[in-house]
């Protein structure tokens, strides 16, 4: 079994046994991503992503012992980690060592 792109289908289309077996094959390929930690923890297995962007929102909920959630408020990257506290704005402006 693995993963197939498979073309969309449109109403008015004759789904074959074909067909539906390489649906079946796509889905049971998904049920081998294994997880790294805990559910909702995603895999450290997967490759990292290359950017992401964050959109402004309020106060993120806690994430839990042992987590960080990323946010932005105003623009600004915050972190908030561990089951309590508020987020702090996260900058490297005037870093100095």
């Amino acid at each position: 079994m693995a993963w197939t792109a498979l073309a969309r289908a449109v109403v008015g289309d004759v789904i074959t046994v074909t067909w539906g077996k390489a649906v079946a094959d796509s889905l049971a390929a998904l049920s081998l991503h294994k997880h790294g930690g805990s559910a909702g923890d995603g895999d450290d297995e997967l490759a990292g992503p290359d950017s992401f962007t964050l959109t402004d929102i309020s106060e993120p909920d806690a994430p839990g012992a042992d987590k960080t959630a990323m946010s932005a408020q105003s623009g600004k990257v915050n972190q908030r980690a561990g089951a309590a506290g508020s987020s702090e704005e996260l900058s490297i402006v005037g870093h100095t060592h």
